[in-house]
């Protein structure tokens, strides 16, 4: 490898280490906010959107159930007319 090659290297490796390192304080800082009590929790939120998603499929369940009840009905009364 060329002198140049292994300055781009260590170039890019020093960026990267710069990039995890800011990640590294800003998780920090997460990790003592959330320790003093001033963030949301994610598991509230991801409980709120995983109780809207199950009212929906119920709703959707009950729309089908009773549409399914109906056909039923509607096939058995033919089924019915054609026997008599």
């Amino acid at each position: 490898m060329s002198s140049i090659e292994l300055h781009r290297k260590i170039m890019n490796l020093e960026r990267t280490i710069a990039k995890k390192e800011t990640k590294v304080k800003e998780l920090k800082q997460k990790v003592v906010a959330a320790s003093q009590g001033n963030t949301e929790c994610c598991c509230d939120e991801l409980r709120l959107i995983f109780e809207e998603k199950e009212q929906k499929l119920m709703q959707l369940t009950n729309y089908w159930r009773t549409k399914t009840q109906q056909m039923m009905s509607l096939s058995q009364q033919e089924v019915q007319t054609l026997k008599n």
